[in-house]
């Protein structure tokens, strides 16, 4: 039906109408700009004379209480099985937060921070565990998702996971690499062709760290695509951790680019982190996700730039609180972001192990508080876990539960462990709580009952030690063999 010309008054109203949605538009603008000036400045304010409680570590030796080894166990239970098996992981997508790589990922770092703080001098079953989950890593069906993505994100048909625009395979497997070698002193992976992806393709530590290296120094925004397009501050930080334990010289060339871009490029308006920008366009993706996002990558950062990481802290922690300082669970979202479940398990852990890492207690004692009141702790057959949360939260709470203040910040400058070191003794009929190199030798804490072969290596050959109310002389290899009775917490004391 031909309704003829539009007449003036339609034009005109049109008109009117393309101005006013034009002119909201840019009010709406100018009142959000203004509320940001006024949010930064009050920000800059705060910040300037800002702190949080901080609390100093224990100098003693710290040992796992039998509450903390039931909760290691749940990663210990799933890393220990044998690698093609994934019992105990959850399997809902390959490409998200509830990948299974990441819960991967996050129960090694759990453990490994576990062995750094607690078991320095013990190998046996955390070596294994932490080697027996980078293995994982290397199964098809862990890194298999990227031909998919690689696909519709580059157009290309190659589905090497350990190529372009993947920090979140390549970093996060550097990562765990490093933390391997650094708690333990095992350089298993250091090898060459030790982490096989297939018959084609092997690599060691070192090819990831050049694949960081390499594709940072190309990047126009100093930080790597954690997938196609997509560049994620939070993936860096744990990537570029790996590049500064593994290559501290490759990490003092590239971290000023890093610092600045982290500054200078993926900051909103109000100075928080973007969770992402594109780096085709240039386009950030706005803040979602409550306290999590915000949180997370502090814990990271405190390694590679603490500066940028207090900042964060102070600008994120004044929100856990409300005007008369009580804690706010409505700061935290509440969806796991491990298996899209109704909990706030991910958020609370997320923000927890933060608060830890730079020491401010009164925040991680909060986060605890409130996710054993909203995610109740199970204990069945020795091991502790929470029905409301992902595997992943779970490798996050163990983080958590091993970290003083400043303690990731110490593994990626620390040098390789050595020293006496306690070896076999089977899981889990036996869980070591602690061990340490002291006095010459080694003191341990030993949970079990029986009589089990036991070794300590690192010692001074043909040396004569005392071992608990006898002496004994290291063999010529350095290594001292005896059997251990255990009837209970057992302390094990090997001296000079």
């Amino acid at each position: 039906m031909n309704h003829g010309p539009p007449t003036v008054h339609a034009i005109a109203t049109a008109a009117a109408i393309v101005v006013a949605g034009a002119v909201g538009l840019a009010v709406v603008t100018l009142i959000r700009f203004r509320m940001a000036q006024s949010r930064r400045k009050a920000d800059n304010l705060y910040l300037a004379t800002a702190s949080w409680p901080t609390v100093s570590p224990d100098p003693s030796l710290p040992e796992m209480t039998p509450q903390d080894l039931e909760h290691l166990r749940f990663a210990l239970d799933r890393a220990l099985q044998p690698v093609d098996s994934f019992d105990g992981f959850e399997h809902l997508d390959p490409f998200q937060t509830a990948a299974l790589r990441y819960q991967v990922n996050f129960l090694a770092y759990g453990i490994a921070m576990h062995q750094a703080r607690f078991t320095p001098a013990f190998g046996g079953y955390m070596r294994e565990a932490q080697i027996r989950l980078l293995d994982k890593m290397a199964q098809p069906r862990v890194w298999s998702y990227w031909a998919l993505e690689n696909f519709w994100g580059n157009l290309s048909l190659d589905g090497d996971p350990v190529g372009r625009e993947n920090i979140m395979y390549t970093g996060f497997v550097a990562l765990q690499m490093a933390m391997l070698r650094v708690t333990t002193g095992d350089n298993v992976f250091t090898q060459p062709e030790r982490f096989r992806l297939d018959k084609r393709r092997a690599l060691n530590e070192s090819d990831f760290v050049a694949q960081l290296v390499s594709e940072q120094k190309r990047s126009a925004y100093g930080l790597i695509a954690c997938e196609p397009n997509w560049i994620y501050p939070l993936c860096n930080t744990i990537g570029m951790s790996a590049v500064k334990t593994s290559a501290p010289d490759a990490w003092r060339d590239i971290a000023p680019k890093i610092t600045n871009s982290l500054d200078s490029e993926f900051l909103d308006a109000f100075g928080r982190f973007v969770p992402c920008r594109s780096a085709r366009t240039g386009l950030a993706l706005p803040a979602v996700g409550g306290a999590m996002p915000l949180a997370m990558p502090c814990f990271f950062l405190n390694a590679i730039a603490p500066d940028i990481a207090a900042r964060q802290w102070l600008l994120l922690r004044r929100r856990l609180f409300d005007s008369r300082d009580r804690f706010r669970p409505a700061a935290f979202w509440p969806i796991d972001t491990g298996n899209y479940g109704f909990s706030r398990a991910s958020a609370y852990t997320a923000v927890a192990v933060a608060a830890a890492e730079l020491g401010d207690r009164e925040v991680y004692d909060a986060c605890m508080a409130a996710l054993d009141q909203e995610c109740p702790v199970h204990s069945r057959e020795g091991v502790r876990h929470r029905d409301r949360a992902s595997v992943w939260s779970h490798g996050v709470e163990l983080m958590a539960r091993a970290t003083v203040a400043n303690s990731f910040r110490t593994l990626t400058e620390a040098q390789i462990a050595q020293g006496p070191r306690l070896e076999g003794l089977p899981y889990p009929k036996v869980l070591v709580a602690s061990a340490h190199a002291a006095e010459g030798g080694l003191i341990a804490v030993v949970h079990g009952g029986g009589v089990y072969p036991t070794t300590i290596t690192g010692l001074i050959p043909h040396h004569v030690y005392r071992c608990q109310a006898a002496t004994a002389t290291a063999g010529a290899d350095g290594c001292l063999r005896f059997d251990l009775a255990l009837t209970g917490r057992t302390v094990l004391r090997v001296r000079a």
